[in-house]
């Protein structure tokens, strides 16, 4: 599970979950690296399931990419 997920999956999937719950506030991701991408997916899947748009912002290109 930490190879498909990554090594710190356990404190951003708490994090995730903390923001699932919020009313008000939409899903915003932080990623440093965009290798994990099966991080990327469970991310989308995540918000699918609770109708959130999410946000990743990327730092190296600034880009943000909305789900």
């Amino acid at each position: 599970m930490n190879k498909f997920f990554g090594r710190n999956f356990q404190k951003k999937f708490h994090f995730l979950f903390f923001l699932t719950f919020q009313p008000l506030f939409h899903l915003i991701i932080y990623i440093k690296k965009t290798k994990n991408k099966g991080f990327l997916i469970f991310l989308y899947y995540l918000c699918t399931l609770n109708n959130r748009p999410a946000i990743i912002l990327n730092k190296k290109r600034s880009e943000t990419t909305e789900y």
